[in-house]
């Protein structure tokens, strides 16, 4: 295991657990207008949920690539976590800072700092895992 397959599973893990089990528990601290109808409006916790799975899913098969032997398979997987990463960002590109985060201040620090770290981290797995 490298450590960007350390990096992965750390980045998300969380986001699997909370988006997955109780994302409105979660993010409504960070993000008080989400659940109340802001852009994302009746489809924010499916949106959360659905992100959670993602994040699930890449950080399991992630643990168990890595751990196999095989680095034509790891390789491989490092490219579909690359691109990921960067679906991730898009999903989160589509949260509105004034209304889903009630025009916090924390809105667009978290909002594209979390898609800075996930395009990066996809554009590292992408470079490691196509070889160039």
């Amino acid at each position: 295991m490298n450590n960007l397959d350390k990096i992965v599973i750390g980045f998300n893990a969380p986001y699997a657990v909370m988006n997955t089990l109780a994302p409105k528990q979660a993010w409504e601290p960070i993000m008080p207008g989400l659940f109340d109808g802001g852009k994302t409006g009746d489809g924010a916790e499916k949106l959360c949920r659905f992100c959670g799975v993602i994040s699930a899913a890449s950080t399991a098969a992630t643990y168990v690539v890595a751990k196999s032997g095989n680095d034509e398979l790891k390789k491989q997987m490092r490219v579909i976590n690359g691109a990921t990463m960067i679906g991730s960002a898009a999903c989160l590109s589509q949260f509105d800072e004034d209304k889903d985060f009630n025009n916090s201040s924390f809105a667009k620090p978290f909002k594209y700092g979390n898609m800075a770290l996930q395009i990066g981290i996809g554009a590292a797995l992408l470079k490691d895992g196509l070889g160039k």
